[in-house]
């Protein structure tokens, strides 16, 4: 499992909040709320970008923090699945080009061809944890990486959600 580091998930669950504080302001009929809200989402965004973004697209989510560590000793590293899958569910890119680096970061990662991200790890597998699982199939749906989506779901090497079951779990590890 290769991760993103605390702050950097703190930062990106923060501008989401703001996002379901601005819909329920939104669909309360609140325009004071939604107007506060689309603002402090902007302010978030912006500072995000400047700290989490380089020049290239690439998602800084070991470097920015300086972290290499997670807290329970998984490698913290710069365009994890996770970091990628929430920038890109959050609308963190500047423009069309940023977005389209960050989609071919994520997919490089997942493919892992020749084990080129995650030497230890097989081609098409993942490498999020709670953060990450519950929206990478959507995301990758969304980005229009279905097919990518489908490889990941039917994946049986380690790791990957149908592995465990391979190996005799009645649910996932």
């Amino acid at each position: 499992f290769y991760g993103a580091s605390i702050p950097y998930m703190n930062a990106v669950y923060r501008i989401y909040t703001v996002t379901l504080m601005e819909k329920m302001a939104s669909a309360t009929g609140n325009a004071d709320g939604t107007a506060k809200y689309s603002a402090l989402y902007e302010q978030l965004k912006a500072e995000f970008l400047a700290k989490y973004v380089d020049d290239n697209g690439n998602i800084l989510s070991s470097s920015a923090d300086g972290v290499t560590v997670s807290q329970h000793g998984y490698p913290v590293v710069d365009n994890a699945q996770t970091a990628l899958l929430w920038a890109l569910k959050m609308g963190l890119y500047q423009n069309e080009q940023q977005r389209d680096i960050m989609v071919e970061n994520l997919i490089r990662n997942i493919r892992n061809e020749n084990g080129e991200v995650r030497p230890e790890y097989g081609e098409d597998t993942l490498s999020v944890g709670f953060l990450g699982v519950n929206v990478i199939l959507p995301v990758l749906t969304e980005i229009g990486c279905a097919d990518v989506a489908y490889d990941l779901l039917l994946q049986d090497q380690m790791p990957s959600w149908l592995y465990s079951v391979k190996n005799g779990a009645t649910t996932i590890w």
